[in-house]
């Protein structure tokens, strides 16, 4: 199993390789600008994963399973208080910029209907 990591810091991308990880937690660090995930983030997420693989190994005689999960598509509920990933963050910022150039446009329009009313 590989995890598709892109640093908050520098924006780079790099993957992981489960085992890695499980080995030695501390090498969830980006190759670019060495940021390093911290050590209670990275102990709880090998714990999490050693129980995730205990239950699909469970499932398994059933079913077959496979996993995807993406930072962007978490419940606020799983994020830190006050901590928006860095997409989420860029995504609202890009919101605002679209409704601010959508009233901007609507004041334009409101503008030039009433330069055509003047002139009739």
């Amino acid at each position: 199993m590989t995890f598709d990591l892109v640093c908050g810091e520098c924006e780079s991308g790099f993957d992981l390789d489960l085992d890695d990880i499980l080995e030695d937690a501390t090498r969830i660090v980006c190759p670019t600008c060495h940021a390093k995930a911290p050590r209670r983030q990275t102990d709880l997420l090998v714990s999490a994963i050693d129980e995730l693989l205990h239950a699909i190994g469970g499932l398994a005689e059933h079913f077959s399973v496979s996993l995807a999960v993406e930072t962007d598509d978490l419940s606020p509920a799983y994020e830190p208080q006050g901590h928006k990933s860095h997409r989420r963050a860029q995504a609202d910022e890009d919101e605002d910029e679209d409704e601010a150039d959508e009233e901007a446009n609507a004041d334009e329009d409101y503008a030039e209907d009433g330069d055509l009313d003047d002139d009739g």
